[in-house]
């Protein structure tokens, strides 16, 4: 991934910055993987393909928690700069960080259930899930390798990620027939998904799901009137160069600020 990005040109000052952010996120990640697969190789997906629940369970990851918080600490340090937060705000999220026990429980609510305790306000919640899937995603990302064999695309096509549970945060259209696939927000992982459908709510009523573009369309905007939520898509059916989703998660964050002025989430 570093070596594609390296090679990458891009026009826009302010997205080359955004680019060299991600960047040294990259190396930080790439740093933790080589490190956690050295203490501990992978043993393998866990016994658990039922075809009903996510393949890694909370309890699978086997987490070195201060070896994940410091990850956070360096990733934050990076983020911190292009954060819009009061001195108090960002002292809270390092004390979040900084008492293990308090971030063992609140890691792991936020990975089965994609939501906080109470405790965290409302207003650091965006920036701290943000921060715990940085910083997770060297742990996943050995099982997310792995279960591209194992993954049993036609009869999951969930809101879900079949690997870890997450949210989708983008989707592309890809094939002869323009097959909708969602990329998850946590471990990349990639799943074959309905085409009406909202992958969120779940919705299937075409009163309330449509998309938008703009002028390159080969991106649009799918969104949900009933939940109020959207994802951003890449239609590769006609693209001759291979795309890398995850840095098209980056590039197309003008797609985010379109989709917000519309009152979307």
């Amino acid at each position: 991934m570093l070596e594609k990005l390296n090679g990458r040109e891009i026009d826009s000052a302010e997205m080359t910055h955004a680019l060299d952010l991600y960047r040294d996120i990259l190396a930080i990640q790439a740093s933790e993987k080589e490190r956690i697969l050295q203490k501990r190789p992978f043993a393998g997906l866990p016994d658990r393909r039922d075809g009903q629940s996510p393949l890694v369970g909370f309890q699978d990851i086997a987490m070195d928690l201060p070896e994940f918080a410091d990850a956070c600490f360096q990733i934050f340090g990076l983020l911190s700069p292009h954060l819009d937060l009061a001195g108090e705000e960002e002292e809270s999220l390092r004390e979040m960080i900084r008492e293990k026990e308090a971030l063992a429980a609140l890691l792991q609510q936020w990975y089965e259930t994609s939501s906080f305790p109470e405790t965290v306000p409302e207003n650091l919640r965006k920036v701290l899930s943000i921060l715990l899937q940085a910083a997770l995603r060297p742990y996943l990302a050995p099982f997310a390798d792995a279960a591209d064999r194992i993954v049993d695309q036609d009869s999951w096509r969930r809101t879900v990620c079949p690997v870890c549970g997450g949210r989708p945060d983008f989707a592309f259209l890809k094939g002869e027939y323009g097959s909708r696939w969602l990329s998850c927000s946590r471990c990349d992982f990639e799943w074959i998904f309905q085409r009406i459908q909202c992958p969120f709510c779940g919705s299937r009523d075409h009163e309330v799901l449509s998309y938008f573009t703009v002028s390159d369309e080969r991106y649009r905007v799918y969104v949900c009137d009933s939940c109020k939520r959207y994802i951003k898509a890449l239609d590769l059916s006609n693209m001759a160069e291979e795309s890398l989703i995850p840095l098209e998660k980056i590039l197309t964050a003008g797609l985010d600020i379109l989709a917000r002025e519309k009152g979307y989430q």
